[in-house]
């Protein structure tokens, strides 16, 4: 059976990033970095606080994060986002504001015409959440 997760790749700060969502979020966190690797004295000591992995995994939710970029190089944009789902407002409310510290910018948490509860943030780490009430009962 397959799953889809969802993949972040940075530019040297992907630890930051995974420990703020897990303080945001909960869960479980792993992290390694290139100076837990066999190989970290044949790399640049600059790079050896740099992510190989890392997965937050929480009921439902699962984000993988890595500073290890391809030969081209990193390049950000707005055509992924990670979409937060949730049937609970509170919950969802929640994330949005721990989320938002710092964000870029933001799109408040309103009720659209289908009388879901939505908005949407980018982070301070430049990567774009959806959050969207699953159910058409909510309120603000």
């Amino acid at each position: 059976m397959a799953e889809l997760c969802v993949h972040l790749t940075f530019n040297g700060n992907c630890g930051q990033a995974m420990r703020f969502y897990h303080e945001c979020l909960g869960g479980h966190l792993s992290v390694q970095t290139l100076e837990d690797s066999p190989h970290a004295a044949e790399l640049p000591f600059d790079m050896q606080k740099y992510v190989v992995t890392s997965r937050l995994i929480r009921r439902g939710i699962r984000i993988n994060g890595s500073d290890l970029v391809e030969d081209e190089g990193l390049s950000k944009g707005n055509s992924v986002s990670i979409s937060l789902e949730s049937t609970n407002e509170e919950e969802l409310s929640f994330y949005y504001r721990c989320l938002s510290q710092e964000c870029i910018s933001s799109r408040p948490l309103t009720k659209n015409h289908w009388g879901q509860i939505s908005g949407s943030i980018t982070d301070k780490f430049g990567v774009h959440w959806l959050f969207i009430s699953t159910s058409s009962e909510n309120s603000l």
